[in-house]
């Protein structure tokens, strides 16, 4: 078959991903219910309606299978994904080399199939394997090719020997000298690159922090040559082989890292920016900002949709909730409690203000804007929602303020519990943080009956679930990772012995923000759990966790902070000190004085990071007496300039004394280290406090730094 355009690939892998994603739905929702069960029928028909929109154009669909990963016409689908990943282990499992999909099939194929992947391995190989079966079952639309075993001969030929690390290290290698090269070399380097090894490899070395420094400053490089040209290369377009179609390869939080480093080198030269921006591929744009947004909105994509859709057409159904607001009538709440607990009722019922909406969208008239396409699509959303996702809306919006009956106890209690295991399966981690919030709330307010034994809160807490959450990480797509940090900060405490030793064994810096940004968020609640893994050998691990409680320091954890004053790395006694300076700012500027004074220069430039936080006059004195001296070496250049950093965040009026001396130093026979520290002060003025430090600006904004000195009084102003 003939090679597709770029994006014509693209759209067939998305589709492709759709399908795939579907159909292994469907078969976790087999092993959940009975096969005529309604939840399995809607899956199924999803399942072939993402079907039938891939087959649009062509008759067949054929998958390369691996271990582990899956490919469509020499582009692997995304490596990461929890149905790829599944998709490809159980086809792998059962000796198979890929898998057909042909025009034609249909639901009862579709579920014969599912059946089949859902039996057990060794009874699918001794009854004659998957591609017998499916000619037995009658499955005439889907075909399989077992492995053939033959081609693995082993091998004394040079191929064999190969290295696959040596040759990911090649490609690393190749890809940063053609950065460091001028834009037409990248271009021609472009052409010899595998975009995909490449896009793997960068999404793999971005997470570690070494490999992030060094493209960092790359990039920087990179961009400043190329907006100086005054062009991005193959702005616009995603060919294949360009620089934009590479970072379309890349994960989300890749992107970021990319897209952070363009919009940095284009602030520094805003006369360019409006030009450049319009040659960014909008796609890219968009998925970035899309991207933002998944991580900043804590509200499910559906709900997103529904409240897009009716703000955008009428103020009237602004203000709808989607839990009630008053207290229902006594009569009311027997009414629906009978409406849940009735089995053959529930797949009909919607809360009552989704009535209202859809009634009120579906209204004549409602709105011009409003086209019968959008009611439909509206009335569409509506009308799928699980019969799970009804009963919990109807329990959410019972339970605030009620007084529940306490025959009806017990029952509330089995459904939560019940819709807790079904919605940790199916990943839906916004109705899990429902569950636990509401509940707790409702235990919290209510007197409850004395023989009445709580379970629901015990199951959010059990070992065995937590665990069972964790591995959510490695189950679902990103965009569900930040709900699923939320649901675990929501539970909160139970989980930190859980998590820090996962932040301990994290081998990349993405993982470890991960573990970081949940223990965060766990806040105070979880901080005298913390405490005890301080005494761990790893410094790192000390240090992260002590970044950690810096976020929200809690006076109770202070007194362990300080024995770790005399920690023996210096990066633990930094991330001491700036929690000291909060809290025991005497305390902070004794230990910061130890460490400026040390004879190692590596711990007086890690001490310098926190000095700005320092108001001390004994500090000051002592970072102004560093710089009257000649900076002769580059590691006193350094240390210098790390200084007159510290320095401008602290402020004194003292040190405007001492940046004067050194700016006065004009002539032929200043040094070049001089010069440098001169333009670190110009460009630091601009955050110094006071007039005084204007005042010094303008009187140097002549000569070799009037350029300087002119950007750093327009940024002050």
């Amino acid at each position: 078959m003939a090679s597709q355009p770029f994006t014509s690939q693209t759209m067939m892998i998305e589709k492709l991903s759709a399908f795939l994603r579907e159909l292994m739905l469907h078969r976790r929702q087999l092993a959940l219910y009975p096969e005529e069960h309604p939840q399995v029928k809607a899956s199924i028909l999803n399942t072939q309606s993402k079907l039938n929109e891939l087959f649009r154009g062509q008759q067949d669909v054929t998958i390369d299978i691996t271990p582990d990963a899956l490919k469509y016409q020499q582009l692997w689908l995304d490596k990461k994904s929890p149905d790829h990943r599944n998709f490809a282990a159980i086809l792998s499992a059962l000796g198979l080399a890929s898998i057909t999909f042909k025009k034609g099939l249909n639901v009862p194929e579709l579920g014969r199939f599912n059946q089949l992947l859902s039996s057990d391995p060794q009874k699918l190989e001794a009854a004659g394997g998957l591609r017998k079966l499916l000619e037995e079952q009658q499955v005439e639309h889907i075909s399989v090719v077992p492995i053939d075993y033959s081609v693995f001969q082993s091998s004394q030929g040079s191929d064999a020997k190969k290295n696959p690390e040596a040759e990911k290290g090649k490609l690393w290698e190749n890809f940063l000298q053609t950065l460091q090269g001028d834009r037409t070399k990248f271009e021609e380097g472009m052409v010899n690159f595998d975009l995909l090894e490449l896009s793997e490899l960068l999404n793999e070395k971005l997470g570690e922090e070494e490999d992030q420094d060094e493209l960092a400053q790359l990039l920087d490089h990179f961009f400043e040559q190329n907006i100086e040209q005054g062009d991005i290369i193959q702005g616009g377009e995603l060919a294949e082989g360009s620089f934009f179609s590479l970072l379309d390869q890349l994960e989300p939080e890749a992107k970021d890292f990319f897209f952070n480093s363009l919009l940095q080198a284009l602030d520094r030269h805003p006369e360019n920016a409006s030009e450049l921006l319009k040659k960014i591929p909008p796609q890219l744009i968009e998925e970035a900002l899309a991207n933002k947004s998944r991580q900043e909105m804590q509200i499910s994509s559906r709900l997103f949709n529904l409240v897009n859709t009716l703000v955008n057409n009428s103020e009237s159904l602004a203000a709808q909730g989607i839990r009630g607001t008053k207290k229902l009538p006594i009569e009311e709440v027997r009414s629906r409690l009978e409406i849940i607990f009735t089995e053959e009722q529930q797949d009909v019922f919607l809360p009552n203000t989704y009535q209202v909406a859809l009634e009120q969208v579906l209204e004549d008239g409602f709105s011009k804007e409003f086209t019968i396409n959008d009611k439909n699509d509206l009335e569409k959303q509506l009308e799928n929602q699980t019969s799970e996702n009804n009963m919990a809306a109807i329990l959410f919006e019972l339970l605030p303020g009620q007084q529940i009956e306490p025959e009806k106890l017990e029952s509330i209690q089995r459904n939560l519990l019940d819709l807790t295991r079904f919605f940790l399966d199916c990943g839906d981690f916004v109705n899990l943080i429902n569950i636990y919030r509401y509940w707790s709330e409702f235990i919290r307010e209510h007197k409850l009956p004395t023989d009445f034994k709580e379970q629901v809160l015990a199951l959010h807490t059990d070992e065995l679930f937590r665990y069972e959450v964790l591995e959510g990480f490695d189950l679902w797509d990103k965009q569900l990772h930040q709900q699923l940090s939320d649901y675990i900060c929501t539970v909160g405490q139970p989980y930190v012995e859980m998590v820090v030793p996962r932040l301990g064994s994290a081998p990349t810096w993405h993982l470890r923000k991960r573990w970081m940004a949940i223990l965060e968020g766990i806040g105070q609640s979880g901080h005298q759990s913390i405490l005890p893994y301080l005494d761990d050998q790893r410094w790192y691990l000390v240090r992260n966790l002590l970044v950690v409680l810096g976020k929200n320091t809690d006076p109770a954890c202070i007194e362990r902070v300080q024995q770790l004053r005399t920690h023996p790395h210096p990066k633990v006694r930094l991330e001491v000190m700036r929690i000291l300076f909060t809290c025991d700012p005497v305390a902070a500027n004794q230990q910061l004085l130890t460490e400026l004074n040390s004879v190692k220069p590596e711990i007086r430039i890690s001490a310098l990071q926190v000095a700005g936080l320092s108001r001390d006059p004994s500090i000051v004195a002592t970072l102004n007496g560093w710089l009257r001296q000649r900076p002769r070496t580059t590691a006193q250049l350094e240390l210098q300039t790390q200084a007159i950093r510290a320095l401008s965040r602290i402020g004194s009026i003292d040190t405007l004394a001492v940046f004067k001396r050194i700016l006065s130093k004009r002539g032929l026979f200043v040094s070049k280290r001089t010069k440098q520290l001169q333009l670190e002060i110009i460009q630091n003025l601009m955050i110094f406090p006071g007039p005084q430090a204007e005042e010094l600006l303008r009187k140097s904004s002549t000569g070799r730094l009037k350029r300087a000195a002119d950007k750093a009084l327009e940024k002050r102003a």
